[in-house]
Order: structure tokens, then sequence, then C-alpha cells
């Protein structure tokens, strides 16, 4: 009954979403002789999947990871961000495929992507690549064109 709640939404059904799941990584500080610790660095990816009813080419279903935030410091400290301390290093939701291949886009526009060689072009590609190819431009409907008869 999930094709009925998808028509009763007004979505597109799994072809008119992208799968999102956000990671929390940390890279530790090395252990240093001295007393005062150094503190690590966290880093918040996000990467993007389309299903395969989307009718996306399979190499460009999948978005490259890209950088949502970067902390230095203790996950402790009252000014650490919220995202350091949870539970879960890994969140996962879902959005219209539309909406969130303009805001990768925009994303790439970010300092902490642009700052990696070659992250933004790829953001943008895949971007493109989501947002143009959709089922009706696929073979799903079989000919656009008419036959001669």
């Amino acid at each position: 009954m999930s094709f009925l709640d998808d028509y009763l939404l007004g979505s597109d059904g799994k072809a008119g979403k992208v799968t999102c799941t956000v990671k929390r990584f940390y890279i530790k500080a090395m252990d240093t002789c001295t007393p005062v610790k150094d503190p690590n660095t966290f880093i918040l990816y996000i990467t993007a999947s389309v299903s395969p009813e989307s009718g996306v080419p399979t190499l460009s279903r999948s978005s490259p990871r890209a950088i949502l935030a970067r902390y230095t410091g203790f996950k402790d400290h009252p000014s650490a961000p919220g995202w350091t301390q949870w539970d879960n290093s890994t969140v996962t939701f879902w959005q219209p495929r539309g909406s969130f291949a303009d805001l990768f886009a925009r994303m790439a526009a970010w300092e902490v992507n642009l700052a990696v060689k070659g992250l933004s072009y790829r953001m943008i590609e895949w971007a493109k690549a989501i947002s143009v190819q959709t089922w009706l431009d696929s073979d799903a409907l079989g000919p656009t064109t008419p036959e001669k008869y």
C-alpha cells in the first residue's frame, strides 16, 4: 500500500525522493607528552542517493560526500555544536529530489566544500544529474516519438 501513500501525499514515490545520510566523524588528536590534551576535529558529512526507479544511471545514483560542518575542539565544551555530542553518529532521512538537488548545488559554494579539490564540481554535476533526469526522460514510457504505420 506504499504506492497509495505516495499518491495521496502527492509525491512521485521513490523516484521523487532522495535518501540522505548524515554522518559524524572525528579525528582523534595525536597523543602528546604534554599534560594538556589536544582537541579533536569533528566533521559532519552528508551523502545522498536516488532509487533505481528515478531513471538516473547507476553510476550517478550516489552523491559525492559533502561537508556540512567542521569543528575542532572538545565535544563537552559549551561552545561545541550539538552534533558533536550525538549518541548515534549516523542519521538518515528523505527529501524531495528537486529540492535536495537545489540545496546540494548551493552547498557546493560553501567554503568547507570549496576547500576540497574538485568536490564542488562533482557536487554540482551530481545535482544536475538527478534534477535533469526524470522518469519521463527514461525509457519507462517506451518510445516518445509516434511510430509510422
